[in-house]
Parts: C-alpha cells; structure tokens; sequence
C-alpha cells in the first residue's frame, strides 16, 4: 500500500526499490529512502503482503540510483529501468573521456 492507502501489487520477493520503480520510473530514480509500515528501511529490504511504503525522494535533478540497485530487485521493470540508467550514466562517461582524450592529442 501506499501512503494514501492506494493497493499496488508487486510480486512475491519484491523489494523496496522494485515497488518505487512500480509506482513511477521517474519515484525510482530519484529515491534516497524508504519507510516501510512508518519505519525508515534499506531499499533492498523484501515486502510483505500488507506493507505501507513511502519513498523518501531526493531533490537532486540527477538520477539517485546506485549501480547495485540491479541486484536487490526482481522485477522486470525495475531491473529495466535501473539498467537504462546505468548505460546512460556510462555513455556520458565514456563522451566524456573520449572528448579530454581528442583534446590532449597533439
């Protein structure tokens, strides 16, 4: 359940962080916390049926998500979108580099 008692399934061995990505692509993104039943939690931690889950949002504009995230969700989706997030991150990286290394070429 969320916060505004609204029933959101996610499968059996869900995670925190697979029903924040459930919820909304842009919520997983941005999390930086998880309160389960009004107690503050790890986002690896595995829902129960009957669980209330508030996610902690950052205020960064930047994607929040950690590249270990992949190993704590069992969710198609999540595990999607986490994956999406992480290439992005290496694609800029690697622009990056490869733009200081046709710089520093005589």
């Amino acid at each position: 359940y969320t916060p505004m008692n609204e029933k959101r399934k996610v499968p059996i061995g869900s995670t925190v962080i697979d029903f924040a990505f459930c919820l909304h692509k842009g919520l997983g993104e941005h999390m930086v916390g998880a309160l389960v039943n009004g107690k503050k939690v790890p986002l690896h931690t595995k829902l129960k049926p009957g669980d209330v889950v508030e996610i902690i949002k950052g205020e960064y504009p930047k994607p929040e998500v950690q590249f270990n995230w992949i190993l704590y969700c069992e969710t198609r989706v999540a595990k999607r979108a986490i994956y999406k997030i992480i290439k992005a991150r290496m694609d800029e990286l690697l622009d990056k580099i490869n733009k200081l290394e046709s710089r520093d070429q005589p």
